[in-house]
């Protein structure tokens, strides 16, 4: 992998990687000192209170910010910086997030598992943003987001079944349980069985607030109103009780609390 270069003679921005996990944090720093001459890391920090401490001990140019924070979500602690700040590039395992980084004025939003193409691009923005020393486009990154994901305001999906097409409002789906090649979608009305995979839905409606809790169950979690650690299982309105796969117990907890901050 090529590393991107930087002009001679013109100083690195030095950067502060924010990141509660070791091992996301190390390997970052790592990708940016092989990779992006543009981007020197000057520290690191595990919380959101270090993070404080080190941008003002440190004043770094660039904050690479993961968004999933204990306590308090890494974009919202973007949002109440005081300014003049640092400019962001957001690193995180979700894309739910992205239309909000960007109108925060993120200059990048990059998804785990990073790739060095993308970090690259990145380091690339953030240097050609420092030397016009503006305020990135915001509007410039919503349409590219939008172009993007084209589903992200999708209000209403159409259900194939048996001899018509049934117009539903995604406020209305509960859940979906996979099938096979079949899933049946639970409304607050009726069920409907269609020939398309859970992964399908998936794909659809992951920006919608609806997560994967199980091999066989897709939630919307605005019908979610428990989350049983013990049993590993989620409550949802309409008495329907559904179990959560371990692995992904830990990010049901990080996305409950983060649908419902917007709330």
């Amino acid at each position: 992998m090529k590393t991107s270069t930087l002009p001679s003679g013109e100083k690195p921005l030095s950067a502060l990687v924010v990141d509660d996990e070791s091992r996301a944090r190390k390997n970052l720093s790592q990708l940016l000192q092989k990779y992006c001459s543009g981007i020197q890391v000057c520290g690191e920090a595990s919380t959101l209170a270090q993070a404080t401490d080190k941008i003002h001990d440190l004043k770094p140019d660039v904050l690479f910010q993961d968004i999933c924070m204990p306590g308090t979500l890494g974009l919202e602690y973007v949002e109440q910086m005081p300014q003049p700040a640092p400019q962001v590039v957001f690193v995180t395992a979700y894309n739910h997030y992205a239309l909000r980084a960007l109108k925060a004025g993120a200059v990048d939003y990059l998804l785990k598992p990073l790739r060095v193409d993308e970090l690259q691009k990145a380091t690339e923005k953030l240097v050609h943003k420092h030397r016009q020393n503006r305020i990135p486009d915001a509007s410039v990154l919503i349409k590219n987001f939008f172009e993007q994901y084209q589903n992200q305001q999708l209000e209403k999906i159409a259900l194939p079944t048996q001899g018509r097409i049934e117009i539903v409002s995604l406020n209305d789906i509960i859940y979906i349980e996979s099938d096979n090649s079949y899933s049946t979608v639970f409304t607050t009305t009726h069920n409907i069985t269609v020939c398309k995979s859970i992964r399908v839905f998936e794909e659809i409606l992951a920006p919608q607030h609806f997560f994967r809790i199980h091999n066989s169950y897709l939630i919307n979690l605005r019908y979610i109103t428990t989350v049983d650690i013990h049993d590993s299982t989620a409550h949802l309105k309409g008495s329907y009780t559904l179990p959560v796969a371990k692995r992904r117990l830990k990010e049901l907890k990080e996305m409950v609390t983060a649908c419902f901050c917007h709330f």
